[in-house]
């Protein structure tokens, strides 16, 4: 389930930077299209609200500061595989966690783990579908301080307004 949140909130924020719209006037018809519950929805926007919240850009959040501060692919470096990492991440799986950090989603920090965690499996090929479990196992690691009362998923009756 969490991979399907990443997806989700990959889809917002590429709206967001689409027409540099806030959160709240995003179109979610083409997510319910696609199969995406209510619930699965409501986690999305529930965490990207911490996330805005946390990083004090408010709730429409501004996408050309991203939610670090900084804006997306601009002015940054990009992780470079190493030899033996190559062999192992395929250029899809690594081109989505590029994808996750230059929106902000992952920091170099949370790359690193990803990447040693990875090594330290030991398996013969990395696809994108294991990238993705990785990568919404570490964005939704709400173990930060920072992040205290914070929840991964809404109750039943939890709507975002």
């Amino acid at each position: 389930m969490q991979d399907r949140i990443v997806e989700i909130i990959l889809y917002l924020m590429g709206e967001m930077g689409r027409g540099q719209r806030p959160l709240g006037e995003v179109n979610l018809g083409p997510l319910s299209e696609r199969g995406y519950t209510d619930g699965e929805i409501s986690t999305a926007f529930s965490w990207l609200f911490d996330r805005f919240a946390a990083e004090g850009t408010g709730v429409g959040g501004s996408f050309g500061r991203g939610l670090g501060g900084t804006t997306p692919g601009r002015g940054g470096s990009v992780r470079v595989l190493h030899e033996a990492e190559r062999m192992v991440v395929t250029p899809a799986a690594y081109g989505y966690l590029i994808q996750l950090r230059a929106l902000d989603l992952l920091s170099d920090h949370d790359v690193e783990q990803i990447l040693e965690r990875i090594m330290m499996m030991g398996p013969d090929r990395v696809e994108l579908a294991d990238i993705k479990q990785l990568a919404s196992q570490i964005a939704f690691d709400f173990a930060e301080p920072d992040r205290s009362g914070s929840r991964l998923t809404l109750n039943g009756h939890d709507t975002v307004q």
